[in-house]
């Protein structure tokens, strides 16, 4: 099938800002996958004071009346390091990744000129990290938008799923097929198509990402959602980058493609 036939999501396959994650004052070596909450709102918030004011609405994900935007805006995600075989869940990078209406209007440009004047994160006792456009050395791959973007029919969580909703009986875990449903939905509400297949578990099929119960925060909310991990499988191969849930616009939900071999 040519590419362009394929289905996808909401989010463009290509008009991506990706940064290298450089420590330049900071205790810790690296960052791990599971602080992938903390990086995303630093990174918007950072993307928000370079912006002009009022910054335009594809950023903030909010309307000028201070509601949130009822259409597609950019999402901010950490890149981590997972999926094959050595896969340890630290971040390589960050990107923000503009929705397809938006790479294909106008405003592209625009937008990717404000989140390209970032230069760096503040994340409080994590330090300070420099976000660089430039990138060398092994594992890079994972900085590479066709890594996450490249057509599949299943995919794997390299962040949890926010699911949108709690179980209807309280008491029934996370993880059934009432819960399954909701995911099948959240793939829907992204532009894609319905998934034949759901698994979900507190634990992620692809190597190096950590169980749910070891992420830390979520996207700002005025209540706790669910969290779970996921393979979900397409009937055909549906083009990536495939980010679901409640909280996909700031780094939650991310899912890696599962190698068909």
């Amino acid at each position: 099938t040519p590419r362009g036939d394929l289905p996808g999501s909401e989010f463009s396959a290509e008009s991506w800002v990706v940064r290298k994650l450089v420590r330049r004052d900071s205790e810790y070596a690296k960052l791990d996958v599971t602080l992938a909450a903390k990086l995303t709102h630093a990174f918007r918030d950072a993307v928000l004071r370079v912006a002009s004011n009022p910054a335009p609405e594809a950023i903030t994900g909010h309307s000028p009346d201070g509601g949130l935007s009822k259409s597609p805006h950019v999402a901010y995600v950490c890149l981590p390091f997972v999926g094959s075989q050595y896969a340890d869940g630290h971040v390589l990078g960050m990107a923000a990744i503009l929705p397809q209406r938006v790479a294909e209007s106008g405003q592209r440009r625009e937008i990717l000129q404000i989140i390209e004047r970032v230069t760096s994160l503040h994340l409080g006792p994590l330090g300070v990290w420099d976000v660089k456009p430039d990138w060398e050395g092994e594992n890079q791959d994972t900085l590479k938008p066709w890594r996450w973007s490249r057509p599949a029919k299943t995919w794997m969580t390299a962040t949890p799923i926010v699911l949108h909703r709690h179980p209807r009986n309280h008491g029934v875990d996370y993880y059934s097929e009432e819960m399954e449903a909701v995911v099948a939905e959240a793939c829907v509400q992204a532009g894609l198509p319905e998934p034949e297949a759901v698994v979900l578990s507190p634990n992620s099929m692809a190597p190096g990402v950590p169980p749910t119960r070891q992420f830390v925060g979520q996207p700002r909310s005025p209540y706790k959602r669910p969290l779970a991990h996921a393979v979900v499988r397409f009937a055909r191969e549906v083009r990536g980058p495939i980010i679901i849930g409640a909280g996909r616009y700031m780094g939650y939900g991310l899912c890696v493609p599962r190698s068909e071999r």
